[in-house]
C-alpha cells in the first residue's frame, strides 16, 4: 500500500495516474493540527508539477499547475474568480507553516498563506505567497518552455526566464507575490 507520508521524499520514483517521474522536493505543512504534503515532481515528460496530498481522513491527491495570472478574473479576498469560462468559489485560506527538503524553490522552513477556491467540476485554484516576508515563491518550472514568451527554459539564477525576464508564477498579473494554479484532482498515486 503506498503511504504518500512515506513514499514522497526527494529522488523517490512515483507514478500519478500513468505518468512517471521522480520527486525533486517535498513541502510538509501544518496548520492547527492539519498536515498535508506538496511533492515538486519532474516527470519523464519534462514537464513539472506540484502534487499535493491532503488527508480527509482519507488520502486526496491533487496535480498543481501554473496559471498565468493575467489569465485569471478576480485574485486572493474575493468571493469568486474565474479562469476560461470557469467560476470559482472562495473555499478557504489561512496561514500554514512549512518544512521544506529537496529542490523546492522556498527557504528550508517558512509560512505559507493561502486562499483555496473551488470550481464546480472538483477543480481548484490557489493563491500562494512563501516566506515571513510574503516575497519567497516555489521553483515549478524545472524544464520545457516559457508560458510568457515560449522560449525554452533556461532561468537566470533568481527563476526568471532567460530571455524575457518573467518569473511565470510570480511577475505576471496583479498580486506581485502571489502565485497561481489550478488544482486537478489526481486518480492514482503509487511508487513507480
Amino acid at each position: 500500500m503506498f503511504d504518500p507520508r512515506v513514499e514522497l521524499a526527494p529522488g523517490r520514483r512515483v507514478r500519478i495516474d500513468d505518468r512517471t517521474g521522480a520527486v525533486r522536493g517535498l513541502l510538509q505543512l501544518e496548520e492547527e493540527g492539519d498536515r498535508w504534503v506538496e511533492a515538486l515532481v519532474q516527470l519523464d515528460d519534462g514537464l513539472a508539477i506540484w502534487l499535493s496530498v491532503e488527508w480527509m481522513p482519507e488520502p486526496v491527491a491533487t496535480v498543481w499547475l501554473p496559471v498565468r495570472p493575467s489569465e485569471v478574473g478576480g485574485g486572493p479576498g474575493d468571493t469568486r474568480v474565474t479562469l476560461g469560462g470557469t467560476t470559482f468559489a472562495f473555499y478557504e485560506n489561512g496561514t500554514a507553516t512549512y518544512a521544506a527538503a529537496g529542490e523546492t524553490g522556498t527557504e528550508p522552513s517558512g509560512r505559507v498563506d493561502y486562499v483555496d477556491y473551488l470550481a464546480e467540476d472538483s477543480r481548484r485554484m490557489s493563491f500562494e505567497r512563501y516566506g515571513d516576508d510574503h516575497a519567497g515563491r516555489r521553483s515549478t518550472m524545472l524544464a520545457g518552455t516559457c508560458p510568457q514568451c515560449g522560449a525554452a527554459w533556461q532561468p537566470t539564477a533568481t527563476g526568471h526566464c532567460g530571455s524575457c525576464g518573467v518569473n511565470p508564477t510570480v511577475d505576471v498579473g496583479a498580486w506581485g507575490t502571489w502565485e497561481v494554479s489550478i488544482g486537478i484532482p489526481a486518480g492514482r498515486v503509487s511508487a513507480a
